[in-house]
């Protein structure tokens, strides 16, 4: 997949990188098909409202290069843990 869905809008995947921003997102969980992606590098949720980061946990896919979120929300907690398997 190359693709995920948040509101009803699709947003792609282009050489590992995801942007969806300023969509009003509060969650990550509410990201339809985040946790289907392949070779996903770099998730920018920049101007958004998410307060905590979790849901990751469910991206088995994701190897993060680089991660944005929120440059004027305060974020309270952030859950992220990775875990490779062979």
């Amino acid at each position: 997949m190359d693709h995920v869905y948040y509101n009803n809008e699709k947003f792609y995947v282009k050489e590992g990188v995801l942007n969806i921003l300023r969509k009003k997102v509060r969650s990550i969980d509410q990201i339809e098909g985040l946790e289907n992606l392949f070779n996903l590098h770099y998730l920018n949720l920049s101007w958004n409202e998410i307060s905590e980061i979790e849901g990751l946990e469910n991206l088995r896919n994701f190897l993060p290069k680089k991660f944005n979120f929120n440059y004027r929300a305060k974020v309270y907690r952030v859950k992220f843990e990775i875990s490779e398997s062979y």
